[in-house]
């Protein structure tokens, strides 16, 4: 989890101190570095986890012309395929970032390159050329990113909070509409969030922001674009153990060590047997338990999962008063309404 924020004004000349209010108030989104890009109207933002890459993954990177900067959160899956696909068509890497392909893909395709990418991510794409900005996120929504567009500009970070430390001096109402989609639902799915003016950019959603202030925003893939696969049982059983471990393989590409969330459920099961037929040794799962409860309490299955696939497991306990305790920093860092029990930070 990386943390990317900016800001695209129209006419003001912007100050260094925004941007490093900023970093810090998502430092807890990545430890291990920080970066920034001020070129008069616009700016970015980056904290960095590293996972790919650590010595020379830095953000925001740059094309070699230095006419396209990016910051991104989250992972390109294909990286290292588009990678070679951009090298074959003469494009020269200077990182094994899994973010740098996009720059050149961008480069070679336009916005057509949205297309070609596998992966979970939001990331800020500068061209200063034309002088616009690109915000993307991915097919399914896994990494968040939330818009602020007003009279003076574009605002975008992961989080709202990170917004609110763009603009100080502006604390939005709340919007009524996504208050009573929350009551209602329980999700999020529009744009709109508990913010008056503050939208989020949806799964599988583009939005390209000129200097001018216009904006154009499209959606570059949805489900109803998938065509159906209709089959029998056994070819689609084939085909469905072709397809997860394809993308087991590509999850697995890491430059630190990882682990699984083991659930003791049929899902997080089936993940823990793919990665260990793709060899993956050693491998350590975890799971939460909670003393007392039923409904929660999951370990013992875990376990019996761990024991028959002979893997390290670590259980983790906490009883309900540690939960309570712990719930005003959930709340915090989930930074909008918890509506399950089931809370994934992006």
């Amino acid at each position: 989890m990386c943390g990317i924020a900016g800001l695209f004004l129209k006419e003001h000349t912007l100050n260094q101190a925004v941007l490093l209010d900023v970093l810090s108030v998502m430092r807890h989104r990545g430890p291990d570095d920080i970066g920034i890009h001020l070129p008069d109207q616009m700016g970015l933002a980056f904290t960095r986890l590293s996972i790919i890459d650590l010595d020379h993954g830095q953000q925001p990177l740059y094309s070699a012309d230095k006419n396209l900067c990016l910051v991104g959160n989250g992972e390109i899956y294909n990286a290292i395929e588009l990678r070679q696909h951009l090298i074959d068509k003469g494009y020269r890497f200077t990182t094994r970032s899994d973010f740098e392909p996009v720059l050149y893909a961008y480069q070679e395709y336009g916005l057509d390159f949205l297309e070609r990418l596998e992966g979970m991510f939001a990331f800020a794409l500068y061209d200063q050329r034309q002088n616009r900005l690109l915000l993307i996120r991915d097919r399914l929504g896994v990494k968040p990113l939330f818009i602020w567009q007003t009279k003076e500009g574009a605002y975008f970070g992961s989080e709202l909070k990170v917004l609110f430390a763009l603009r100080k001096q502006h604390r939005p109402a709340v919007d009524s509409v996504g208050l009573a989609q929350y009551l209602q639902s329980g999700l999020a799915t529009n744009h709109a969030t508990l913010c008056q003016g503050i939208e989020r950019l949806l799964p599988g959603e583009a939005l390209l922001i000129e200097s001018s202030g216009h904006c154009r925003r499209w959606r570059y893939w949805t489900p109803q674009n998938v065509e159906p696969r209709v089959t029998d049982f056994a070819d689609a059983a084939e085909h469905f153990d072709t397809l997860m471990t394809d993308v087991i393989c590509k999850h697995l590409r890491s430059d630190v060590p990882f682990g699984l969330f083991l659930s003791g459920g049929i899902d997080s099961a089936t993940l823990l047997a793919l990665i260990k037929r793709a060899g993956v040794e050693p491998l350590w799962t975890y799971s939460i338990g909670f003393p007392g409860s039923d409904v929660f309490n999951e370990p013992s299955d875990a376990q019996r999962i761990t024991q028959h696939f002979q893997v390290e497991h670590v259980k983790i306990e906490r009883d309900e008063q540690a939960v309570f305790e712990r719930m005003p920093h959930t709340i915090w860092a989930a930074d909008e309404l918890i509506s399950t029990r089931c809370c994934r930070i992006g």
